[in-house]
Order: structure tokens, then C-alpha cells, then sequence
């Protein structure tokens, strides 16, 4: 069987995993950049019916910084 062919299985947990830490290294990178992401882990893991008012304001204020950056690059 050729490898383009192969199947791999998945599970869940090793799936999340792999995204927290793309998550996490990208964060990381882009904080350099960007300090109002600094310290803000855990509010993009967290469930959004989850966030208190505070949190759910800062997340919003982060969408909005995210979209300004997409729409500049």
C-alpha cells in the first residue's frame, strides 16, 4: 500500500493536542508583535457561554484586533 493511501487513525485526544499546541506556539510567536495577546491562553481555549463579563470583553476587543490584522496583511 502506497503511503498517499494509507490511513492513519485519529483520536480526539491526540487531535487537540496537536492544536493546543499550534495554538499555543502561534500565540507565543504573535505576542512578540503584538502585547495585547499577552497573557490571553486560556480566554481562546475557553468556552465563550464560559467568560465572564470581563473576559468576554477582552476576547471581543481581540477579535476585533485580530480582523484589523487580517484585513492590514
Amino acid at each position: 500500500m502506497s503511503r498517499a493511501n494509507k490511513q492513519y487513525p485519529f483520536d480526539k485526544f491526540h487531535v487537540m493536542k496537536l492544536v493546543n499546541e499550534a495554538l499555543d506556539q502561534v500565540r507565543s510567536q504573535e505576542q512578540i508583535e503584538q502585547p495585547a495577546l499577552k497573557n490571553t491562553r486560556f480566554l481562546w481555549l475557553k468556552n465563550q457561554k464560559n467568560l465572564n463579563s470581563e473576559q468576554h470583553e477582552t476576547a471581543l476587543k481581540l477579535l476585533l484586533l485580530v480582523e484589523v490584522l487580517s484585513y492590514l496583511i
